[in-house]
């Protein structure tokens, strides 16, 4: 990465870094977004209800109680105009904070699916399956399906008749049963060396996709900080107003909510180019090689 990049790009700061609390709101809205993250992650390993609600509501807490004590000096701080692009920051945070939230419900319970992204309807590849698509349809499906074939030995993992309406079907087809249809395994062999190691923690279906959810976004915002800050530092900058806005667009929303590995793809190519720039060569090029096996487009950050 070139950081003559930064000279095309607006970061004029609006609050000098030694007096801004900006680094402290966004320890509150990345713990806001994080609760409802380990709180899914905790109950599909069977922690008590209770328990997982006492851990989340003490993340939120600790960050509020840090933020509360440095917002004051933050908003004094801002220049003229600057309140404003701050209050669009917050009500853009809270946006991702209930969206995110909102999902998290869906995720731990299938059957909750007014909390879903979409309810819409869209035509699949076979007529008689026509049905809400987003509520329907999870990528994660063929990737365990995939995982577990190839535990079996089965010679050939793409082949359809594995899949949807499988003459066999796999102990992953049994315990998904009709909450979501199977989708069909398309990806570079070397991909399932993730789901492979996924299946083999013993963990049902659902677990591992409440667990790949709170990943997915925990990586997300930490992706999206982490890039924030190398690009304008610490200090309060509209860039920062991006994250959140990314996070909560559609295409966002959907691809988490389904488990689409695209996004995630994206994220460690982008953790993978910002470790190099901090010398971390061996864990940024582990990222970028197992992104480039997986999916042809970060191949190109290769050349």
């Amino acid at each position: 990465m070139d950081n003559n990049l930064t000279e095309t790009i607006p970061t004029e700061p609006l609050v000098t870094e030694k007096k801004t609390g900006s680094r402290f709101l966004a320890l509150l809205v990345g713990a806001a977004i994080a609760a409802p993250c380990v709180a899914v992650s905790l109950l599909a390993i069977n922690v008590p209800p209770t328990l997982t609600y006492l851990a989340t509501t003490v993340i939120v807490v600790v960050g509020a109680t840090i933020a509360n004590v440095q917002a004051p000096s933050t908003l004094a701080s801002l220049p003229k105009g600057g309140q404003a692009l701050f209050a669009l920051w917050l009500i853009l945070s809270v946006g991702a904070v209930y969206r995110v939230s909102s999902l998290a419900v869906f995720i731990n319970e299938p059957s909750q699916t007014q909390y879903a992204f979409s309810r819409t309807f869209r035509p699949m590849d076979n007529e008689e399956l026509t049905k809400p698509f987003y509520v329907k349809h999870n990528c994660s499906t063929c990737y365990l399906v995939a995982a577990d074939l190839a535990d079996q030995g089965v010679e050939n993992v793409y082949d359809r008749k594995h899949y949807r309406n499988a003459e066999v079907p796999t102990p992953v087809h049994e315990t998904i049963g009709e909450t979501f249809n199977i989708d069909q395994y398309q990806y570079p062999p070397p991909f399932l060396l993730g789901p492979y190691a996924a299946h083999k923690t013993g963990l049902d279906f659902f677990q591992l996709r409440s667990l790949w959810f709170a990943l997915s976004v925990l990586l997300f915002v930490g992706t999206a900080v982490a890039l924030t800050v190398w690009v304008c530092g610490w200090r309060f900058s509209p860039l920062w107003l991006l994250w959140p806005a990314v996070l909560i667009a559609p295409n966002s929303i959907a691809q988490l909510q389904i488990a689409n590995v695209h996004v995630f793809m994206i994220l460690i190519s982008i953790l993978a180019m910002l470790l190099f720039e901090k010398k971390r060569n061996a864990l940024g090029g582990t990222l970028l090689a197992y992104a480039a096996v997986s999916k042809f487009f970060p191949g190109l950050l290769v050349v």
